[in-house]
């Protein structure tokens, strides 16, 4: 009996799975693939962290900071004149396209000089999509690199992430540090090429166009979710309240290695 051997390797499997992209905006230099830079209000309420002698925090050691840089501002109740905007909700935004958005800041336990009360509410085109708030518990050491919100599941067009802190009306800090996406950067149009072989040496290769967007579509409302990590808890109405795989600018993401794929390529090889 004459068996012959039929191999389809899909190829474009990890183009597809390398598509994902981190791009990391810093609070002060902006967006290294756009330009686009994060805008703050209102401007008087907020100063350049790792310069500013005036300001009651001072985390250390500042290089812990993504790129040594932060955005320090604090929201003041009414009839509270320790800044010049009491009253006013204090807010940074800025507009990116991808399918996920994380957002990291730096916090502390500080009850006095700063205080270190946290009261974050964050929207997504305009939506209410997640809050963060924790009491000061008297611990003054500076916790770098947080992420205080997440959200995936995005459509991979242009969003609008705002961060709004005072809306309990309580005095609140922030320290802001980074905002991160993940953007789609796969083909819409992209070709792929399977190759079929016989056990006599023959082999065909066939390449086939497709016009399927690689584009995710909207995920739908999902439910609040509640997650504490020691003394910290924050809600959002994400898709999860995970980190990105990496917070380098310009990474690419995969959930498996090239080996992998390839070796799962192979293993659909039929003996027919």
């Amino acid at each position: 009996m004459l068996y012959h051997t039929l191999c389809i390797i899909p190829l474009f499997i990890t183009h597809a799975l390398a598509a994902l992209v981190n791009v990391t905006i810093d609070d002060q230099f902006g967006d290294p693939s756009t330009g686009q830079h994060i805008a703050y209000s209102p401007e008087d309420a907020w100063q350049v962290g790792q310069t500013c002698q005036a300001c009651t925090a001072k985390p250390t050691p500042a290089e812990d900071a993504y790129l040594g840089t932060w955005s320090d501002a604090s929201f003041n109740p009414s009839g509270n004149a320790t800044n010049d905007v009491p009253g006013q909700v204090i807010k940074a935004s800025v507009s990116f396209t991808g399918v996920a958005v994380y957002v990291n800041v730096i916090l502390t336990g500080s009850e006095t000089s700063p205080d270190g009360n946290s009261d974050f509410t964050f929207l997504v085109d305009n939506a209410t999509a997640g809050a963060f708030e924790k009491s000061p518990d008297g611990d003054k050491t500076y916790h770098f690199n947080q992420t205080i919100f997440s959200m995936s599941g995005l459509s991979n067009t242009s969003h609008t992430l705002s961060i709004e802190v005072g809306h309990s009306g309580n005095k609140s800090l922030v320290l802001l540090d980074s905002i991160i996406y993940t953007v789609d950067r796969g083909d819409n149009d992209s070709n792929s090429t399977s190759t079929t072989s016989t056990g006599n040496g023959a082999s065909t290769s066939t390449t086939t166009s497709s016009s399927t967007s690689s584009t995710p579509s909207t995920a739908g409302s999902a439910p609040t979710s509640s997650t504490s990590l020691a003394s910290l808890t924050f809600t959002s109405t994400a898709t999860g309240t995970e980190t990105p795989s990496s917070t380098s600018s310009g990474t690419k993401i995969s959930a498996f290695g090239r080996p992998f794929v390839l070796g799962l390529a192979l293993s659909l090889c039929l003996i027919v």
